[in-house]
C-alpha cells in the first residue's frame, strides 16, 4: 500500500507546472522531474554517474524455459525452508525469521556449502537479460558507463553487455576483455580503476559485493564468498576492496542507487554507513535515488541519513528536502512510462539511454561535429540537414510533452526493446529496430540475428549511422516504417519513400532505395561471419526491377522470399550506385531529397527487356 505524500509533491513533480521554489543550503528545492533527469545526463556524459542496483531490477528476470525459478527473496526463503525439512531439524527454531536471519539460522544446521546449493546460486548464471540490464550495457558500449555496483549474485549485466557485442547467449557466458567482474580482493587488485582495453574499447567494470554466481559455479569463489547470512552482510564493511571502491566513487561521481529495498540488511546499516563516511560537501556528488514507490518510513529513514539531512521545525519537511535527490513511482507518467503506476528498472533506464542518445546525437552532428564539417565543403547548406535531423528526433518542448527534448520522439521505433509477445516483462532477445536496420546495412549478406542481442556503439562509426538517420528522418519514412523500411538478406536495407510524393510514371516501377556501405559486395553464397565494418561512406543503391523473368545485368542484386506454402520467389533486377553526399548535394535542401532521388532513378538506364534468367 502506498503511503500518502505531501499535497505539493504532485504538483511539482510535473514537468511545465507551475512549483515552489525553496532554499536549502546550497541546493534549490522543488526541481521538476525535468530538472533532476537533466542533472543525471549531465553526470553521465561527464563519465561521472555511477548506478548502484538492488535485487530490484533483476526481479522479473527468468531462465529461458524454465520460469519456475524465481531469482527473489522470496523464492530463496522458500528453498531454505525446504533445506529445513530435508534435513529433518526442529524447523520451530527458524519459525518467523526472515532473509538474512532465516539464512544464519539454516547455514548453523547444514553448513554454507549445502545451504548454496539448496538456494541454487548456481543458476542466477543462467538468467537472461531484462531490457534494464540491456540499456546499461548500451551506455557502457558507448564509454558512458565505467562502474557499477550491484548486491545481485546473477550476470544478468554481463550477458547484456556480452550479447550486445555479437556472442549468442545461449553459448554460455564468456569473457571478453571490454568486461571485468571484481568480486574479491584478487579481482579487485586486477581490474580495479581499469578504463580502457589495448583496443581502445571502453571497459566496464561490475562490482559485485555480495558475490558472484559465475565465479561460484566456476569455482573461482567459494561459498564462503556468497554473502547471505546477517553476520556476513553485517561484516561487508570488512571487506576492504569494497570499501575502497565504494570511497572512490562517492567522492568523486554520483552514485544512482537504483531497485534497493529497505529490507536489504546490508544496505539499511554498511552501505549507508559507507555513505555516510564519504558524503560530499556539495549536492552536486551526493547520491541520486530512484524508488519503483513513492518511498515510506523505512526508505525515507535511508535517504535522508545518506543525503545527511537534518529536521528542521521551522523549514522544509524531510520529503520536501529529499524530493531533489528522488524520482519515484509518482513520476512514471511524467516520464512517459505509459501505463505504469510505479517506476519500474526498466522504464527508468530506457528514458535515460533515450536521453543520452539525444545528447550523442547533438555532439557528433553540432555545428562543430567533424561529419558536418566535413559535407560542409561538398553540400551546399549542410546545417539545413543537420539541423532538420535533430529538430525531428529531439524537437523542442511542446505542452503535450513537455519532455520530448530529452527523450525524443520515434522511441518505439528506433530506440525501444521490442518485448515478447504476451509477456510485460520479458524482452525479445533480438536488436532494437533501428539497430536492425543498421545490421541490413552493414551486414546484407547475412540475416539479422533475432536470438541475442547487437548494438553498434555511435561511437564507433557515427558517420554511417547519422547518415542512416538523416536518410530515414528526411523521408519521413519513420511514421510508418513497417510498410517503408525492410532489411533484406542479400541486398541490404530497403527504404521505400512515400509514392504519393513521386512521379504518377514512376511509381508503378518503382522500388525503392537500397541502403548499404561502400565496399561491401553482396555475394551470391552466404558466408559464415560478418564482415567486418568498412570505414568508407554510406551509398544509396537505385535498383531498377526487372520482375521474376527479366534480365539480370552487371551489377544484379537477387532476393529470395519464402511463402506460407513453402515456396521460394526470386527477385531479380539493375541497380546503380550513388553517394549519399552526392544525393544531397543534387537536392540542396532536405525538401527537395524526394526529387532528387526520382531524377537519379529516370536518368539510369533501363534494363534490358528480353535477356534471359540465368540459372543461380
Amino acid at each position: 500500500m502506498l503511503l500518502p505524500l505531501y499535497s505539493d509533491h504532485a504538483r511539482r513533480s510535473r514537468v511545465g507546472l507551475p512549483r515552489k521554489v525553496q532554499k536549502f543550503g546550497d541546493a534549490v528545492l522543488g526541481k521538476s522531474v525535468e530538472d533532476k533527469f537533466k542533472h543525471l545526463l549531465d553526470r553521465l556524459l561527464e563519465g561521472r554517474l555511477i548506478p548502484f542496483v538492488g535485487a530490484g531490477i533483476s526481479r522479473h528476470a527468468r531462465i529461458p524455459n524454465q520460469p519456475d525459478f524465481e531469482p527473489t527473496m522470496a523464492y530463496l526463503e522458500q528453498r531454505a525452508r525446504s533445506l529445513l525439512n530435508d534435513l529433518r531439524d526442529h524447523a520451530s527454531a527458524c519459525d518467523g525469521l526472515r532473509y538474512g536471519e532465516l539464512f544464519n539460522c539454516v547455514a548453523r544446521r547444514s553448513g554454507k556449502e549445502r545451504l548454496c546449493k539448496a538456494l541454487e546460486i548456481h543458476r542466477f548464471v543462467e538468467l537472461a537479460p531484462l531490457a534494464a540490464h540491456r540499456y546499461i550495457a548500451y551506455l557502457a558500449r558507448e564509454g558512458l558507463l565505467s562502474d557499477i555496483f550491484t548486491t545481485n549474485y546473477d550476470c544478468c549485466v554481463e550477458r547484456a553487455f556480452i550479447g550486445s557485442i555479437g556472442a549468442p547467449s545461449a553459448g554460455g557466458f564468456q569473457n571478453v576483455d571490454d568486461l571485468k567482474t571484481i568480486f574479491d580482493g584478487r579481482t579487485y587488485r586486477d581490474h580495479g580503476r581499469l578504463r580502457w582495453t589495448d583496443q581502445g574499447n571502453p571497459t566496464l567494470i561490475v562490482h559485485k559485493i555480495n558475490g558472484c554466481a559465475r565465479a561460484y559455479a566456476a569455482g573461482e569463489q567459494p561459498a564462503s564468498g556468497i554473502l547471505l547470512t546477517d553476520a556476513e552482510l553485517e561484516s561487508f564493511g570488512e571487506r576492504q576492496w569494497a570499501r575502497d571502491g565504494f570511497a572512490v566513487v562517492f567522492r568523486t561521481s554520483t552514485l544512482l542507487v537504483c531497485a534497493f529495498s529497505a529490507d536489504e540488511h546490508q544496505f539499511r546499516f554498511k552501505v549507508l554507513e559507507l555513505l555516510k563516511e564519504n558524503a560530499p560537501e556539495s549536492s552536486v556528488g551526493q547520491p541520486f535515488f530512484v524508488t519503483h514507490r513513492s518511498p515510506g518510513d523505512r526508505e525515507e529513514e535511508i535517504i535522508t541519513a545518506a543525503l545527511r539531512i537534518e529536521p528542521d521545525p521551522n523549514g522544509p519537511t524531510l520529503r520536501e528536502k529529499i524530493d531533489d535527490r528522488l524520482l519515484c513511482g509518482d513520476d512514471a507518467k511524467a516520464m512517459g512510462c505509459d501505463g505504469q503506476r510505479t517506476l519500474q528498472a526498466d522504464c527508468f533506464f530506457e528514458r535515460l539511454f533515450h536521453g543520452a542518445i539525444g545528447r550523442l546525437l547533438q555532439r557528433y552532428a553540432g555545428p562543430s561535429a567533424d561529419l558536418r564539417q566535413a559535407l560542409a565543403y561538398a553540400v551546399p547548406a549542410s546545417d539545413l540537414w543537420f539541423n532538420r535531423l535533430l529538430e525531428r528526433l529531439y524537437p523542442g518542448a511542446d505542452d503535450q510533452d513537455p519532455l520530448s527534448p530529452i527523450f525524443g520522439r520515434y522511441r518505439d521505433t528506433l530506440f525501444a526493446i521490442p518485448r515478447l509477445a504476451g509477456c510485460d516483462s520479458q524482452p525479445d532477445p533480438g536488436p532494437m529496430p533501428f539497430w536492425r536496420w543498421v545490421w541490413a546495412v552493414y551486414h546484407p549478406e547475412q540475416p539479422c540475428p533475432n536470438d541475442y542481442d547487437w548494438y553498434l556503439p555511435l561511437r564507433t562509426d557515427h558517420r554511417g549511422i547519422l547518415l542512416l538517420l538523416l536518410l530515414l528522418v528526411t523521408l519521413e519514412v519513420l511514421k510508418s516504417p513497417r510498410e517503408q523500411v525492410r532489411p533484406i538478406v542479400g541486398l541490404g536495407l530497403l527504404v521505400r519513400p512515400d509514392a504519393g510524393k513521386l512521379d504518377a510514371q514512376v511509381q508503378p516501377a518503382w522500388p525503392g532505395l537500397v541502403v548499404v556501405r561502400e565496399g561491401i559486395e553482396v555475394p551470391t553464397q552466404p558466408i559464415e561471419s560478418p564482415m567486418p565494418i568498412d570505414p568508407g561512406r554510406l551509398l544509396l543503391r537505385v535498383t531498377l526491377p526487372t520482375g521474376p523473368g527479366g534480365g539480370i545485368a552487371q551489377g544484379r542484386w537477387q532476393t529470395r522470399h519464402r511463402r506460407a506454402d513453402d515456396t521460394a520467389v526470386l527477385a531479380t533486377g539493375r541497380y546503380f550506385t550513388i553517394g549519399i553526399e552526392a544525393l544531397l548535394t543534387a537536392a540542396r535542401t532536405p525538401d527537395r531529397l524526394n526529387a532528387s532521388i526520382v531524377a537519379a532513378y529516370a536518368r539510369a538506364p533501363a534494363p534490358a527487356p528480353k535477356a534471359k534468367l540465368r540459372r543461380l
